[in-house]
């Protein structure tokens, strides 16, 4: 924080002892020399720039505004003042003033690379990545061969999942400065990103031969491991990084999604609920003005609301709690998006469904439906897998039935891709494209669920003559369960559609990447959630081939039995 120079000459004058003291730490006989000079000289410059610098160290950051202030007041050209002033308002979380105070300092001195430094560093902690990603390709284009700037750049293309940008970038930071540990770390975030696992432990390797208590290297190789399905090693590297950083919550949280994938729910489950701590997790998820609760006992006989968190998918996976909860609290309440609202009726005995946005109702608790299963002890064997949890309308099934025919052959219901927006879309989703060997089968009808298709998929769906759309037709939740209701099969990647058919006990074939969500857990093809769900999973990363191959063997069967029982239940 600080940016005063010549501390070595600190027998020259009063300021440059006082100094000296600061830099050595001993911070309380530096303060009290600081005020000394103050009493004697109340307009001594650097003084007031560098007790506000350590009010603000030790915890006082308001008072050392005021010197920074009176600071700047003294010599308003003095870029080092500006830069300090921004650090402090950012410790005060006054992140706009400390951002225009930073643009002060380089606008005096526009090569002063700590502001800078401060600044990009801000805006990639504020989340405006697209603003920093400017900020720090404008100073790569100053001074090229800047390693920390070229850092800097390719976390923020991380983060806007510009992967193979941010990879180039890395590796110019690592020419430009071998020994800069952080470069190799996030070089193998992008590499885990573009499923180059192997590399990225590599990396995460040469960054630990540099700083063997590195926790980042730890961190990612663990998450490079668990990519390639190689849990003990991944839970080695967890281990490894909490031992070096035990208070870092993000690392425990990770490693919880790791044992929910080994089944190990207990663990698993009771770290999950650590995202409650962690600022970004928690601000996915809807916070109501009431109290969590502790434990199940706490709700007996008390009004509680269940919150939607993160995707729909969840949403409808995690539901099916509501009905044990409602023989113990009094009253159960829950709010989620409005695309789902309508599917839940009488099934679940719930009190109350409104959609976000909406008046809710007064309760004594409140929690997310995704800590339910904390909250219930769940472990494989009692996971609450009674099927259907949901019901499609029978009204509405009855239009679909009419609106869709009569039709001899077999008809399977369709989904391929989920959210665009999701974090491992590229992995889960497929383009329709590449099941043309399904959907030119013989004897089959196919229908797509999808609400909403990619561009590149709806060329190829016009194509495709039999392959039925009623995507304007599917205004919610409510419209994709009774169509899927009219259907034979459903065939779906990990996507909303998956879970919503599981709900509803239809049958259901799940196609998964090499590393599926830690829903699907490990090395099985059926589903303790989903009693009527089979897996298909990859059999190395990205092999789409192979599991396309496999569902259309399994369909030329499943068309044979069902042609034998049309047979049977028709003589």
């Amino acid at each position: 924080m600080t940016d005063v120079a010549d501390a070595e000459t600190a027998d020259a004058d009063p300021f440059q002892r006082a100094l000296a003291e600061h830099m050595a730490g001993n911070f309380l006989h530096a303060k009290q020399q600081y005020r000394a000079i103050l009493k004697s000289d109340p307009n001594h410059f650097d003084t007031h720039q560098m007790l506000g610098v350590l009010l603000a160290q030790n915890g006082d950051p308001k008072e050392g505004i005021t010197h920074l202030l009176r600071a700047l007041e003294l010599d308003s050209k003095s870029p080092a003042a500006y830069n300090n002033y921004g650090n402090v308002l950012r410790l005060l979380e006054r992140s706009d003033e400390a951002l225009a105070a930073y643009e002060k300092a380089l606008q005096i001195d526009p090569d002063y690379r700590e502001a800078g430094a401060n600044f990009g560093g801000l805006l990639y902690e504020l989340s405006r990545y697209e603003e920093a990603i400017a900020f720090w390709s404008k100073e790569i284009l100053i001074c090229q061969d800047s390693g920390l700037a070229h850092n800097s750049l390719a976390m923020s293309l991380i983060e806007v999942g510009r992967y193979e940008e941010a990879l180039i970038h890395c590796e110019m930071a690592i020419s430009l400065m071998p020994d800069f540990f952080p470069a190799y770390g996030n070089a193998a975030v992008a590499l885990v990103m573009l499923n180059q696992y192997d590399e990225a432990i590599a990396r995460c390797e040469e960054a630990l031969s540099i700083n063997p208590d590195y926790p980042e290297a730890h961190h990612n190789a663990a998450i490079a491991f668990e990519k390639s399905n190689l849990s003990e090693k991944a839970l080695a590297s967890y281990a490894a990084a909490h031992s070096l950083v035990p208070n870092d919550l993000q690392i425990l949280f990770n490693q919880s999604l790791l044992h929910l994938r080994l089944g190990n729910y207990t663990q698993g489950f009771k770290d999950h609920e650590l995202r409650w701590e962690i600022k970004k997790l928690r601000e996915k998820i809807p916070m109501i003005d009431s109290p969590r609760p502790a434990s199940l006992e706490a709700v007996r006989g008390k009004r509680i609301l269940l919150c939607g968190e993160q995707g729909i998918g969840d949403v409808l996976q995690f539901i099916r709690y509501a009905q044990p909860l409602t023989k113990i609290a009094a009253e159960v309440h829950a709010v989620m998006p409005r695309s789902v609202v309508s599917l839940f009726g009488d099934a679940l005995s719930l009190s109350s469904v409104s959609a976000y946005g909406e008046i809710l109702p007064a309760v004594d608790y409140f929690t997310s439906l995704m800590s339910l299963p904390h909250l219930f002890g769940t472990t494989l064997q009692t996971i609450p897998a009674k099927v259907p949890y949901i019901l499609a309308d029978p009204q509405k099934i009855s239009e679909w039935k009419r609106r869709i025919g009569s039709h001899e052959k077999i008809t399977v219901g369709l989904a391929w891709s989920g959210n665009p927006k999701h974090v491992n879309d590229r992995n889960r989703s497929i383009a329709l494209s590449a099941l043309q060997p399904i959907i030119s089968l013989p004897g089959f009808t196919f229908i797509s669920l999808q609400q909403e298709m990619r561009p590149e998929d709806a060329v190829v769906a016009a194509r495709a003559d039999k392959l039925l759309q009623f995507g304007e037709h599917l205004k919610d939740f409510s419209d994709t369960a009774a169509l899927a209701a009219c259907v034979d099969l459903i065939i779906s990647v990990d996507t909303s559609v998956a879970h919503l058919a599981g709900a509803m006990a239809l049958p259901l074939w799940v196609l998964l990447p090499f590393s599926p969500d830690w829903r699907w857990l490990e090395n099985r093809d059926d589903s303790p959630w989903y009693p009527t769900a089979k897996l298909f999973r990859q059999g190395k990363v990205g092999d789409w081939g192979g599991v396309i191959d496999r569902v259309v063997n399994d369909l030329l069967r499943f068309q044979r039995k069902k042609s034998w029982i049309r047979r049977i239940f028709s003589t």
